[in-house]
C-alpha cells in the first residue's frame, strides 16, 4: 500500500505536480474542450466537470488559462480556422 505522502512525492518527481493539481488539470482541460465542442452553457459545463458552482469554476478557469471561461469561448471561436470569411471579388 502506498502512503498519501509518497504518492504526492511520486507524482511530484514524475509529473512535477501533486495529485489534486494535476486531477484540476485534467478538469479545466475536458472544460476547455467542452466549451470548443458544446453548446452546453458554462455553468453545465462547469458541474459537469466536476466544480461546486459556476463561480469556482470561473475562478480556476481564469487562474489556470488566464481568461473565463467565457472569454475564451468567444476569442476562440472568432478566430476559429474553420470561420469562412469573405473572398474578395476579383477585378479585371
Amino acid at each position: 500500500c502506498v502512503s498519501r505522502r509518497q504518492l504526492e512525492r511520486i507524482f511530484k518527481q514524475y509529473l512535477n505536480r501533486v495529485p489534486s493539481q494535476y486531477y484540476l488539470e485534467l478538469r479545466l482541460n475536458k472544460a476547455r474542450q467542452m466549451l470548443m465542442q458544446t453548446s452546453k452553457s458554462i455553468i453545465q459545463i462547469g458541474l459537469s466537470c466536476g466544480f461546486s458552482s459556476g463561480p469556482h469554476f470561473s475562478s480556476a478557469y481564469r487562474n489556470f488559462f488566464g481568461a473565463t471561461p467565457r472569454e475564451d469561448r468567444n476569442q476562440r471561436r472568432s478566430s476559429s480556422p474553420f470561420e469562412l470569411s469573405p473572398v474578395p471579388a476579383e477585378r479585371g
